[in-house]
């Protein structure tokens, strides 16, 4: 699978998922405004090209996935500039589409006693990207004049799943085994990796988790003693969780990152 296909797994790229949700690709688009205030350049410094994250204000060298493969650095970034533009727009489309719901002539009339509910999720849409980075090394410090010095993976970080706040807590459930993929409640990163650091360079190790998405909603159907009363349906519902390797670690994109 190509690299950059992952961003997005299930939609066909972050041009399709932004045209699924509805949102504006034109001028004053979140595309448009990354083009004027980039947050990921790719820099040379002391002879060696790096990402500069203008944002966390931090140099991005040595990407790595967790199988131990290299990326380039210009995959790295494409990556986290679709997952960052993603996530902004659905932070965005959140706030609009979790108030709306509706309800199918649902009978008041009955007792507790005598009500049954049988929730089920619907996905409508599934994508992947990446999480919020944690650091999982000590800082290292790299004597200069010296060869590269490494880092490894020492610090061991759980990642764990989110649901919107809309979510009741009977509907978790539902929507684990409604999403597209194998949901995980919380997996933790590994403790193997080693890196390079530059000779003068003072820095850590961080991981970006690969998280799965799913947005859809919960219908809610009704029965009285037997007899069908009536459903509700929520509004668009989130929920997210890792990514999961075969070893059962996180999976995800592991880095060298120093201050400027």
């Amino acid at each position: 699978m190509n690299l950059l296909s992952r961003a997005l797994l299930r939609t066909g790229g972050v041009l399709a998922l932004v045209c699924v949700l509805g949102l504006s690709v034109t001028n004053g688009s979140a595309f448009a405004q990354n083009k004027v205030d980039e947050r990921y350049s790719i820099v040379t410094v002391d002879g060696k090209e790096v990402i500069r994250d203008s944002v966390d204000r931090v140099y991005i060298s040595s990407p790595v996935l967790s199988d131990g493969t290299q990326i380039t650095l210009h995959n790295y970034k494409s990556i986290l500039e679709e997952s960052d533009i993603v996530q902004k727009n659905i932070e965005q489309e959140k706030a609009i589409t979790a108030k709306s719901g509706t309800e199918d002539s649902l009978t008041k009339d009955f007792s507790a006693a005598s009500l049954i509910t049988i929730p089920s999720y619907d996905e409508d849409l599934g994508w992947q990207a990446t999480g919020t980075k944690v650091q999982v090394s000590a800082w290292v410090q790299c004597p200069a004049g010296t060869t590269a010095c490494t880092i490894q993976s020492t610090n061991q970080k759980t990642i764990s799943h989110s649901f919107s706040t809309n979510v009741e807590s009977g509907w978790k459930e539902y929507i684990r085994i409604g999403a597209s993929y194998q949901f995980q409640y919380q997996l933790a990163t590994s403790t193997s990796y080693t890196l390079p650091i530059d000779p003068g360079k003072t820095g850590y190790m961080s991981f970006r988790p690969w998280i799965n998405y799913t947005r859809g909603v919960v219908t809610v159907k009704y029965y009285t003693n037997g007899w069908y009363s009536g459903s509700t349906t929520s509004g668009m519902v989130y929920a997210n969780g890792p990514d999961k390797l075969s070893n059962g670690e996180a999976n995800g994109i592991y880095a060298v990152e120093y201050p400027y």
